[in-house]
C-alpha cells in the first residue's frame, strides 16, 4: 500500500513528480491533443526549491515580530521568545552558584555558552536553540555586516547595580534574554534612559542622577530586550533585590 507522498510502508519512493508528469502527458496525448505542456507543468523544468527555514529559528523570530520602537533609541521587547517546554527545563536544571564562574569583584557569576555542557542538557539545547539567531536579529534591525558572537549566562546577586552607559564600542546589538523563575522581580529589569543631547561612545558608566528614566523593562520569565548600539543607548541596572538571571547575547563587529 503506498501513502500519499508516495512512498510504500517500507519507505520506498514508488511515484516521483516525473512519473505523474509523464503519466498525465500521455493522458493528454490520448485524448487528442499534442501540447501536454499546456495543461501541465513539466517538475524537471521548475528552479529547485530552496530549503526550508530552520525551524527553531522561525519560532524564535516569530516572537520577536514586536515592532522595533525608535525612541529614546532603537530597541525592542517581546514575551515568550525561548519555546515555552524547553523554558520550563532551563528552570529545572537553574545553574547552583558553585556551577558558575565569580566576575571580579562584582556581585555576580558568569559561565560563557562554551561552558553551558556543565550546567546540563537543557542549557545544551539552548545553545542549539540560540545559535543561528545572530542573522535574524541582524535582519530584524536592518543591519548588513559582518559580525561575531559573545553569549554567556550571568547571575547577578542582590546589591548589583550598573550606572547607565552605551555598551562597549565594538557592540551591535545587545539581547537581553531574562530567566526568573516567576514574576515576583517585575522591577528588576533593565532601565532605559535618556541623555537630554549627552552622548557617550560606551566607554564610560555614569550617575543616576544625570539621566532621565525613560522606562523599566519588566524583569517577566522569558522575556527579551534588544537594543542596537549606539552613542545614545543609555541603559542600566539599578540595585537589584533579588537573584537575577540573565543571557547577555553580544552582537559584535
Amino acid at each position: 500500500q503506498a501513502t500519499a507522498a508516495g512512498q510504500s510502508q517500507l519507505g520506498v519512493t514508488l511515484v516521483t513528480p516525473q512519473n505523474i508528469y509523464h503519466s498525465l502527458s500521455r493522458m493528454v496525448e490520448a485524448s487528442g491533443y499534442k501540447e501536454p505542456a499546456a495543461f501541465f507543468t513539466d517538475p524537471e523544468g521548475q528552479p529547485p526549491q530552496p530549503p526550508p527555514p530552520n525551524p527553531e529559528v522561525q519560532a524564535t523570530m516569530a516572537k520577536t515580530q514586536a515592532e522595533i520602537q525608535e525612541k529614546p533609541y532603537r530597541h525592542l521587547v517581546a514575551r515568550e521568545f525561548i519555546e515555552p517546554e524547553l523554558y520550563q527545563r532551563l528552570m529545572a536544571e537553574r545553574p547552583t552558584d558553585e556551577a558558575l564562574s565569580p566576575h571580579s569583584a562584582t556581585k555576580r557569576f558568569i559561565s560563557y555558552w562554551n561552558e553551558w555542557g556543565n550546567l546540563g542538557k537543557s542549557w545544551l539545547d539552548l545553545r542549539l536553540y540560540l545559535a543561528d539567531f545572530k542573522e535574524e536579529a541582524l535582519a530584524k534591525f536592518g543591519i548588513e555586516k559582518k559580525c561575531s558572537l559573545e553569549v554567556s549566562f550571568v547571575r547577578q546577586q542582590p546589591g548589583y547595580t550598573l550606572g547607565p552607559h552605551t555598551d562597549s564600542p565594538r557592540k551591535v546589538l545587545t539581547v537581553l534574554i531574562y530567566l526568573p523563575a516567576d514574576s515576583s522581580s517585575e522591577e528588576a529589569g533593565t532601565v532605559i534612559y535618556g541623555s537630554d543631547g549627552f552622548r557617550c561612545s560606551g566607554k564610560a558608566h555614569h550617575r543616576f542622577k544625570d539621566f532621565e528614566r525613560v522606562k523599566a523593562i519588566p524583569f517577566l520569565p522569558n522575556t527579551v530586550f534588544a537594543f542596537q548600539k549606539s552613542d545614545i543607548s543609555f541603559h542600566g541596572v539599578e540595585p537589584v533585590k533579588k537573584t537575577r538571571d540573565v543571557i547577555q547575547y553580544n552582537i559584535n563587529a
